[in-house]
């Protein structure tokens, strides 16, 4: 434009060690249902990729996303896929503690899901709280800040299954009803 402003707001992490991960990266643990892009190393990960490529979309409430990682800071790349529907909700546990709910914003944004821990590993998950009527959510990847290396993959699920059978109770359908409001 010629007159040497930048309209575009200043990156609050640059200049820190970052480190971004696609959501196919092995270091991230899948609970729940998830349509999911093929596992690939990262030297094989290409640097841009087709719309749908490199994502995992949840729709159903409790599938989770967790990663263990040397950082201060972890930051996801989510879209919102609710379309007409309210905006989807998030549960975040932070070495093993919940925080408090974040609330998406329609389309692609960064998500702030731990910030300015103390330095060393942590342990962060997070997963769809709302129901499937309000859309879904996909996972596109995460910003490690401060991270001292690259997490190693997710440990490997124990082959154990559990079953539940029953209606919506053991799926944790109207998580958000009263106590009060009972039939």
């Amino acid at each position: 434009s010629g007159s040497g402003s930048d309209d575009t707001a200043p990156d609050p992490l640059e200049g820190r060690e970052t480190i971004n991960l696609q959501a196919n990266h092995p270091a991230f643990r899948y609970d729940g249902r998830f349509d999911r892009a093929p596992t690939a190393p990262e030297a094989e990960q290409p640097a841009t990729t087709a719309p749908g490529d490199n994502e995992s979309v949840c729709g159903w409430p409790g599938c989770t996303v967790a990663i263990r990682a040397n950082a201060t800071d972890f930051i996801a790349t989510l879209d919102d896929r609710s379309g007409d529907a309210p905006n989807n909700l998030i549960a975040v546990w932070v070495d093993g503690k919940e925080l408090p709910s974040i609330e998406l914003q329609d389309g692609i944004h960064e998500v702030v899901l731990a910030q300015d821990l103390e330095p060393g590993e942590h342990t962060v998950v997070f997963g769809k709280r709302t129901e499937t009527h309000y859309g879904t959510i996909a996972f596109q990847g995460m910003r490690l800040v401060h991270a001292l290396e690259t997490p190693a993959p997710a440990p490997a699920k124990s082959g154990l299954i559990v079953e539940f059978i029953g209606d919506g109770m053991e799926g944790g359908h109207g998580v958000f009803g009263s106590l009060d409001a009972r039939s």
